[in-house]
């Protein structure tokens, strides 16, 4: 199981598994974070467990949101094992300046 709770108005945590059955849940909670945020947002991702590729699908779906709102979303503690499924979907430009590694 997953969570998402807001540490403070421009900033989470994310904690648990990150796999497609947990991150389902987190997708609207974590736009309305975004969207109540103001002009930043930061995900801390240090007590994530394992990743699949559903958690960069739901870092895009959440940065997409940032974007279209114009909030600058930052990650930081990404998990090291998040980082090879991200450079095998090529998409190193797309979280360039947003993910910061534990």
């Amino acid at each position: 199981m997953a969570e998402l709770q807001a540490k403070n108005s421009s900033s989470a945590a994310l904690t648990g598994d990150l796999n497609a059955a947990s991150v389902v849940a987190l997708v609207e909670p974590g736009k309305q974070l975004i969207q109540q945020s103001g002009d930043e947002w930061q995900l801390d991702m240090a007590s994530v467990g394992r990743v699949s590729s559903a958690a960069v699908a739901l870092l895009l779906e959440w940065l997409r949101t940032a974007n279209s709102s114009g909030v600058a979303m930052t990650v930081v503690n990404v998990p090291e094992n998040l980082l090879p499924i991200i450079q095998v979907s090529d998409l190193e430009a797309v979280f360039d300046g947003v993910l910061n590694a534990a």
